[in-house]
């Protein structure tokens, strides 16, 4: 295999683990906004059961 080969193989597989990374991420901040609006959630009910 020449180098050139390598370096699209190796340049595809980058662009690859970018593309899983990024995936990921969208779903983590999915997760954590879903968190924060549960967490805010019950703030509020803590407060409105204090009044």
């Amino acid at each position: 295999m020449d180098y050139l080969s390598l370096m699209i193989i190796f340049g595809l597989a980058v662009l690859w683990e970018l593309a899983t990374i990024n995936k990921n991420v969208k779903k983590m901040n999915k997760q954590n906004a879903e968190l924060i609006n549960l967490y805010n959630d019950s703030v509020k009910e803590i407060s409105n059961n204090q009044k």
